[in-house]
């Protein structure tokens, strides 16, 4: 029989040694130059959606709340 619960030590190893690598990359920056991470987030973890308007004149956000 194979002695899975006696050897479970190495098997955590093995994992460990395969999860850990990726987990650290996505942390870590690629690149020296950049301090962004390995992980690029989606729109979805950056605040949803945003949406800039430019005016002519001054407007309060009141006035914009109001039409």
């Amino acid at each position: 029989m194979i002695d899975i619960v006696g050897k479970r030590g190495w098997y955590f190893l093995i994992s460990s040694l395969i999860i850990l690598p990726g987990l650290i990359s996505l942390i870590v920056p690629p690149g020296w130059a950049s301090w962004e991470s390995g992980l690029n987030p989606g729109i979805d973890f950056t605040s949803g959606s945003v949406l800039q308007v430019s005016f002519a004149a001054d407007v309060t956000e009141q006035h914009v709340h109001e039409r």
